[in-house]
């Protein structure tokens, strides 16, 4: 028996992601204003939930013209506050940093207490404020005045062995300051240093910060004085015994021979000096009409320099000069 061959249709291939892109594209508007409304959902559901945050403020107090505030004019703050994410968000993009003034116009003179809240830190309502710390500051305000005082250099340190600070200068010696009324009225001086002369053997010559030394005073436009300070020996005063009287005539001589006279100078050149390096004179304007037993004041020869005579000027009474004969003195 012969069997019957029958020829079946070969099966159609399907692609299998025809259905997925059928579902895909399927009512696709609908499906869009879907995911649209899911998202905007989403974002209000977010934007209402409450959330918590830490502000870092920089609180800065303002006087007006002229008045100031003396002390502390800026404070750190905390605010801790509650709200919407979107109210947070537009806070701290408003804010960007920036500092907090608040002006002093209704504080008065003096010491004023200041409690913070959220008005005085420009909070907005749409935050919760749970928490400020600190949540009272205390700030001055003074009247502003300007006045002129002198410069004093603050010397520091000693010069080298046998040398003294003789003197010093500052330019400018006065200079402008301005601050609280109370505390610029007691200023008398403003310092310029400190600038040290430690081991020093020569003048010093120096760039100096002017200083105050009081809160809220500061000198107008200037920060530095030039102080140029002098080092010398150290004066001393000292006596000379038996120095010798010359009498400028070939008629008289002197009685006393010698004087005691008292100088006052450097250390080092008086510590050189000896009477022999010195001499008392009588001039000869003195002696032109001078007579016998006659008292005339004497001057100083060979004195160094920087060397002067101190107490009342020697004097000396005139005597006939022994004349020489033969070798032998005669009366």
């Amino acid at each position: 028996m012969n069997d019957e061959i029958t020829n079946l249709p070969e099966p159609e291939k399907v692609d299998r992601f025809v259905n997925v892109r059928s579902a895909l594209t399927e009512d696709l508007l609908l499906k869009l204003l879907a995911l649209i409304v899911a998202v905007f959902f989403w974002g209000s559901v977010q934007l209402s939930t409450d959330v918590e945050e830490q502000l870092q403020l920089r609180v800065s107090f303002r006087a007006p013209e002229g008045q100031m505030v003396v002390g502390d004019k800026v404070f750190r703050v905390q605010a801790q506050v509650t709200g919407s994410l979107g109210a947070m968000e537009q806070y701290t993009r408003r804010r960007d940093g920036n500092a907090v003034y608040i002006p002093t116009d209704s504080f008065g003179l003096g010491s004023s207490t200041i409690y913070l809240n959220r008005d005085l830190l420009g909070l907005p309502k749409s935050l919760r404020v749970i928490a400020i710390r600190p949540s009272v500051v205390r700030v001055k305000v003074a009247r502003r005045v300007t006045k002129q005082v002198p410069v004093r250099a603050q010397i520091t340190g000693k010069p080298s062995k046998g040398l003294t600070v003789k003197r010093w200068d500052v330019m400018p010696d006065q200079v402008t300051i301005d601050g609280p009324e109370q505390e610029v009225g007691a200023l008398k001086e403003v310092l310029a240093g400190p600038v040290s002369v430690e081991n020093q053997d020569g003048n010093v010559v120096r760039l100096a910060k002017l200083r105050t030394g009081v809160l809220g005073v500061q000198v107008v436009d200037l920060h530095e004085a030039e102080v140029r300070v002098e080092i010398a020996a150290p004066l001393l005063d000292r006596r000379f015994a038996g120095v010798e009287v010359m009498v400028k005539s070939d008629r008289f001589a002197a009685e006393p021979s010698t004087v005691n006279i008292r100088l006052k100078g450097p250390l080092d050149t008086l510590n050189r000096l000896v009477s022999k390096d010195l001499q008392a004179v009588v001039g000869q304007d003195f002696l032109s009409e001078a007579t016998v037993g006659q008292e005339l004041p004497v001057r100083l020869e060979g004195l160094p320099q920087g060397v002067v005579r101190l107490g009342a000027v020697p004097t000396v009474r005139l005597i006939k000069r022994a004349v020489k004969a033969s070798g032998k003195e005669k009366p």
